[in-house]
């Protein structure tokens, strides 16, 4: 399983991205960057939004999850695929 980022120049963003999928067991690869994805094994996008980022990504990966954000306050939540994704409401910070 491969957890397929968009990649920055950015090398602590990168540095997170690495250590989410090794925390989980899973391999990384990037669209942007090294180490680019090469368009083998079961790859899962983790994109925060929908965009034309999300979608290059999407039509380059096994999964088909959707993007983790649905709406402005809305957080999915995504498994293997559309239907096992739960979604709920994101809690309102306190004012301040």
């Amino acid at each position: 399983m491969i957890l397929l980022f968009h990649g920055s120049s950015d090398h602590q963003h990168n540095e997170q991205a690495k250590a989410l999928a090794e925390a989980v067991g899973a391999g990384y690869a990037f669209m942007e960057t090294e180490p680019r994805f090469a368009g083998e094994g079961l790859a899962i996008p983790m994109f925060i939004a929908d965009g034309e980022d999300y979608r290059k990504a999407l039509a380059a990966a096994t999964v088909k999850s959707p993007p983790c954000l649905s709406g402005p306050a809305s957080l999915t939540i995504c498994g293997a695929s559309a239907r096992s994704c739960t979604s709920s409401t994101a809690p309102t910070p306190p004012a301040r």
